[in-house]
């Protein structure tokens, strides 16, 4: 398997990439609960794994996690893409379980967080510069900078040469 997965594609099927869904709604998506232990397995030595607005919905992110980790190829990449907790979607849709922020992926056993980058809407552009260094995204994470909401956070994360040995996947 060398092909890259997008996981919870919902209607955004990338072409060379497998795409699944808990309920596929577009050609050529395939259905995958990949909250079930051992749903990832067929798709080990994966290069690249794309969680574009998934991470948020699901019960346990660290036992998906654990799953990508499985399924990527060593110096393999997992693109992560969520509501900031600071984001009004976090409150307003009942589906979102948590929200994240520019730290959440910072203390993750076996990855290197590549890069992390907080999202804002277009009228709040002019914030931006928090992401020139992870220390000004702390500070408007930890200030009431924070009252001008962010949209997302995205972190791009590096499978390590080394086990998690942390919990397992269950």
């Amino acid at each position: 398997m060398n092909r890259p997965l997008n996981l919870g594609c919902g209607l955004d099927v990338r072409p060379g990439y497998i795409n699944v869904d808990l309920y596929p709604r577009a050609e050529g998506v395939q259905a995958v609960d990949i909250e079930q232990r051992g749903s990832l397995v067929p798709f080990a030595g994966s290069p690249r794994i794309v969680l574009q607005d998934v991470l948020e919905h699901v019960h346990d992110p660290h036992a998906l996690l654990v799953r990508c980790y499985q399924a990527l190829t060593p110096g393999g990449l997992l693109e992560i893409r969520g509501p900031h907790f600071t984001c009004r979607d976090v409150a307003t849709d009942l589906t979102h379980r948590r929200g994240f922020s520019s730290e959440s992926f910072l203390l993750l056993d076996g990855w290197e967080v590549v890069s992390c980058k907080i999202g804002f809407e277009w009228w709040h552009g002019w914030l931006g510069w928090v992401n020139l260094h992870p220390l000004m995204q702390r500070a408007y994470e930890a200030t009431a900078l924070r009252i001008f909401p962010a949209k997302h956070v995205r972190a791009i994360l590096r499978k390590a040469n080394v086990h998690v040995v942390r919990r397992l996947d269950r």
